[in-house]
């Protein structure tokens, strides 16, 4: 019986790290996955039918039964040309999609980012939702922006959402008498950015003349109010159907 115990001469250095199945010919399942680079894939193999170790896992007596048969192990490499850090993924991925591996580990990371159900991705990542207390007691000002838009300003969220605005005058009273609010850009409902120290000036000129832009440093604003705000959701209240206003005040 022939079988391939190694690569031919040169092969091991062109594909690098790779991620291999062995797999069963009597009925054609993968029984391990694994990664490695060089020769490791016959490794199994070799072990299962030279060692002199009274190895009982499951992987090397499944091995020898094959042989006993007269049958080869099927060696399958799945996926090569890769980084050790790509080939532990992809590793990862193939050991939870193959149920009833011989493996005696599971892969890199499947226990947090293994399979899950779209309710339980959803569970676990959704933003937080922001409650309407929080945002009306820290005098937030919501401005809607649209991703197109800051695509066209280049990326610039601050570019974007400073210029500019119809605020009429009970609302620009409040902003006046209430120094301390913040900016949130928010995009898709998900606060983007947050600016705190704002001044507002009225547009003189241009097509815009009569409107509203504020001024403020992005970079300073507190750490503290950027981990409060930023990537969580505005409160449902202000993301209700027919609420097409872009400009709100939460107090």
């Amino acid at each position: 019986m022939y079988e391939v115990e190694k690569f031919a001469s040169g092969v091991a250095e062109k594909i690098n790290y790779y991620v291999y199945r062995l797999i069963d010919p009597r009925n054609g399942q993968t029984f391990y996955v694994g990664k490695g680079k060089d020769n490791r894939v016959f490794d199994h193999v070799r072990k299962a039918l030279d060692s002199d170790e009274d190895d009982h896992s499951l992987k090397l007596q499944t091995i020898r039964n094959i042989h006993s048969e007269g049958l080869e192990v099927v060696h399958v490499i799945h996926r090569h040309g890769m980084s050790e850090e790509t080939a532990l993924e992809v590793e990862a991925a193939l050991i939870d999609a193959y149920a009833g591996l011989t493996n005696i580990q599971g892969g890199l990371g499947s226990a947090d980012r293994g399979p899950m159900n779209a309710k339980q991705i959803n569970r676990i990542y959704a933003p937080q939702e922001l409650s309407q207390n929080e945002m009306a007691d820290a005098h937030c000002v919501i401005i809607k922006i649209n991703p197109e838009t800051v695509l066209s300003n280049d990326g610039d969220i601050y570019k974007t959402v400073r210029y500019a605005w119809r605020i009429g005058q009970p609302r620009l009273e409040k902003l006046q008498q209430t120094p301390d609010h913040l900016v949130l850009a928010v995009i898709d409902g998900i606060v983007r950015d947050v600016y705190q120290n704002v001044s507002w000036k009225q547009v003189t000129e241009g097509n815009d003349k009569g409107r509203y832009e504020f001024d403020a440093d992005p970079k300073k604003t507190n750490d503290n109010i950027k981990s409060r705000f930023i990537g969580k959701r505005i409160n449902s209240y202000y993301r209700r159907q027919g609420l097409a206003d872009p400009f709100l005040l939460t107090w």
